[in-house]
């Protein structure tokens, strides 16, 4: 291999971070390296592996372009070698570190609060973390971009972007590690896949077909000397690798076998097996590849630009998830359980987070001035759900500088401390805490227990878990709630016309497939199983009560009773009679309604006393008694008139036969007089040929002065008698 000169311009890889505790010492090729020691090796020209003296009780190591950092168990951050945009100055007062990444000259840091920090060169915008980015669980920093990865599983990106790298594929969800390389990136997903974008000179994001099953992976490179590529570790412990390979960085040694977890750097390639033993191949021209002599119990690995770093531990990785928690459906009201299943070799200790309503709120606070001053902030409102504090800005007001740190308990902000209290003033500004990181008050069991599940618990969760030497986030798993039907909008009481259409419906909420069954008087309705029932030409016999019975997998309800009314309608109208004088005749209307109907009869457009059913009764009806009737039918829904409808009285009924005799029909005792006229054009020439009691409703008289074959045509009429 060629041997390379030492340049600052080489970008490095950082890689996945494991976490784990130690207690370091200087690295010294030989030795047999105690627990917790930190070791360096390979080139040492900028102090990289140099180990500060001073660090202690480790539990995450990073390494870029010759600048290192490490992570304490007491969540402080050191770093050492080399620090041309201040990399390795980490910020003053940033503590509750749970990760950490080293770019190309920019240093990045996650908060157990969620949020991150950025510190270095900034050249393209990689240390300006984007707004309301929260909820972070893991973080990578490639050359002159920044990568997180979020607890709902989706990736962000900021900083350079020249060649897509920062453009996140779309429908890119469930990620469960994120690795930043030099203008590409890489992602592996819940299912074992992993996603590369970004350039591809070198192939770098061709990702091998069929790749599958992959726990782990490493984005390494030197884009500027054909070093740009990508590992990654099977669930079976074999590697895999892809993209530039100048210097053999992708010639795995024979025999690898148990591996868990992988490194790229710049020209070299570093595996640890579940053994805890260290494999390095590629360029070796700083002694990079030269594993010092006994190194074992390594728990954690870093490789650099031309340099690497391991760290020590008791054994091997010792935390793992052995069973993650699953989505849990559960009924409305009842108890959500997630469980974790970890093995590790020392005391471990969770804390659950949530994304869903109930699980956190923004605290609130004001500012109070003193002259152009902020002299204090008052927190109004503590909100919940803060796992660690949150940031505290200072917004508007027409001044700048004013600073402070807020305090957190048991998840509540409780107080504000001013450190500066800026200047220029004129009203005071707000204050803007930042998000809360669903921090679950007292859940820290490796069982989650949701009492009385509601829509506020409906949402995203996941589990922090660590011990002495170790962190590792879960599969953020999801609560969907399930309910039983509950209805929102009852079917409610129809008014139809007779030979109308009726129309009931129901809404409803629930967990689908709803299903629906009506009833008419309690009894199912043969195909009406919809959330809507039409019932068409409403008559009497549709009328009574109606209901809907809607069942889910979940339970059942059954709506309340609506009752389907027919206004008053007239299906036998009274259509007006002839009668004769002196009889009895009765007036009748059949009709139709809900409810009690009542009836009274008009007669000229009065109403007769007491004609208040049915029917009417006109006994020994007198001409007086002819005239229009009408009707109106009632009921507690509406009514209903007949039209006025003539009655005629006629005095009686009159027949001839072939001869001179009339018949008579009319009312027995009554006196008809019988008139005859042989000229109908005069009225005058009306005689009266005699008067006629009845005996019989039809009697018969003979008129014996006519002489049917000599007499002249003649006319009879009836009238009342005298």
């Amino acid at each position: 291999m060629k041997n390379q000169t030492y340049s600052a311009a080489r970008k490095p890889w950082i890689c996945k971070i494991i976490t784990v505790s130690a207690i370091v010492l200087h690295s010294i090729a030989g030795l047999c390296f105690p627990s917790g020691t930190v070791v360096g090796w390979g080139d040492n020209s900028r102090g990289q592996s140099t180990i500060p003296s001073q660090l202690t009780n480790v539990v995450a190591i990073a390494v870029g372009n010759a600048s290192c950092l490490a992570l304490s168990g007491n969540g402080t951050v050191t770093g050492w070698g080399y620090n041309p945009y201040g990399q390795v100055n980490v910020p003053i007062g940033l503590s509750n570190v749970v990760a950490i990444a080293e770019g190309d000259g920019h240093s990045l840091a996650l908060t157990a609060s969620g949020t991150v920090v950025g510190w270095g060169n900034n050249s393209s915008g990689q240390i300006n973390i984007p707004g309301q980015l929260t909820n972070v669980v893991a973080i990578s920093a490639g050359g002159v971009q920044s990568m997180a990865l979020t607890a709902s599983g989706s990736v962000v990106c900021w900083g350079d972007n020249s060649a897509g790298q920062g453009n996140v594929p779309s429908g890119l969800t469930n990620v469960v590690a994120v690795s930043a390389g030099d203008y590409f990136n890489l992602a592996l997903t819940k299912s074992g896949k992993v996603v590369a974008w970004g350039d591809n000179t070198y192939g770098q994001t061709n990702v091998p077909a069929g790749l599958s099953n992959v726990v782990a992976i490493a984005a390494g490179w030197n884009e500027n000397y054909g070093s740009s590529y990508g590992l990654a570790v099977t669930s079976a412990g074999s590697d895999v690798g892809w993209g530039g390979n100048r210097d053999g960085q992708l010639n795995f040694p024979g025999g690898l076998s148990n591996v868990v977890a992988v490194a790229a750097g710049w020209y070299h390639s570093l595996v640890l097996t579940a053994s805890g033993f260290v494999f390095a191949w590629g360029n070796n021209d700083y002694g990079q590849c030269s594993i010092p002599s006994g190194l074992s119990n390594v728990v954690a690995i870093a490789a650099g630009n031309i340099n690497s770093l391991a760290l020590i531990g008791s054994g091997p990785p010792n935390l793992q998830i052995t069973s993650q928690p699953t989505n849990s459906f559960t009924l409305y009201g009842q108890s959500a359980t997630f469980s974790v299943s970890v093995s590790s070799s020392k005391p471990v200790s969770y804390q659950w987070y949530s994304s869903a309503p109930s699980a956190s709120v923004l605290a609130g606070a004001y500012a109070q001035l003193i002259g152009n001053f902020v002299f204090s902030s008052v927190v109004t409102n503590g909100g919940y759900g803060y796992g660690a504090a949150p940031s505290v800005n200072f917004v508007g007001g027409g001044g700048s500088g004013a600073a402070g740190y807020a305090s957190v308990s048991n998840g509540v902000v409780t107080g504000i401390t001013m450190t500066n209290a800026g200047y220029g003033y004129t009203s005071a500004p707000n204050v803007v805490f930042g998000s809360p990181n669903g921090f679950i008050l007292n859940a820290t069991n490796s069982t989650l227990v949701i009492s009385n599940a509601n829509a506020g618990n409906a949402g995203n969760y996941y589990v922090v878990i660590s011990s002495s030497q170790a962190r590792t986030v879960s599969s953020v798993v999801s609560l969907t709630l399930l309910y039983p039907p509950a209805i929102t909008n009852e079917p409610l009481d129809e008014f139809v016309d007779a030979y109308g259409n009726a129309f009931f419906s129901v809404t409803a909420t629930g967990t689908s497939p709803l299903s629906y069954q009506w009833l008419f008087n309690s009894t199912n309705l043969p195909g009406a199983t919809s959330s809507a029932l039409l019932i068409t030409n409403v008559t009497p016999p549709n009328l009574g009560t109606y209901s809907v019975v809607i069942t889910n997998y979940y339970g059942s309800v059954t709506s309340s009773v609506a009752n389907l009314y027919l206004y008053p309608y007239l299906e036998m109208p009274f259509s007006g009679a002839v009668t004769y004088w002196g009889q009895t005749n009765t007036l009748s209307v059949g009709a139709w309604g809900s409810g009690d109907l009542s009836y009274q009869w008009y007669f000229n457009g009065a109403a007769i006393p007491s004609a208040t059913s049915s029917n009417l009764v006109l006994s020994g009806i007198q001409f007086t008694n002819a005239g229009l009737y009408s009707v109106v039918v009632s009921s507690p829904y509406g009514s209903v008139t007949n039209t006025p409808e003539q009655v005629v009285v006629n005095p009686a009924s009159i027949a001839l036969k072939l001869f001179a005799n009339v018949m008579i029909t009319g009312t027995v005792g009554y006196t008809y007089t019988i008139q005859s006229s042989t000229n109908l054009s005069n009225p005058n020439a009306w005689i009266t040929e005699t008067n006629l009691t009845l005996t019989q409703p039809i009697e018969y008289w003979d008129d014996t002065s006519v002489d049917v074959h000599t007499s002249p045509q003649k006319f009879y009429q009836v009238l009342p008698g005298q």
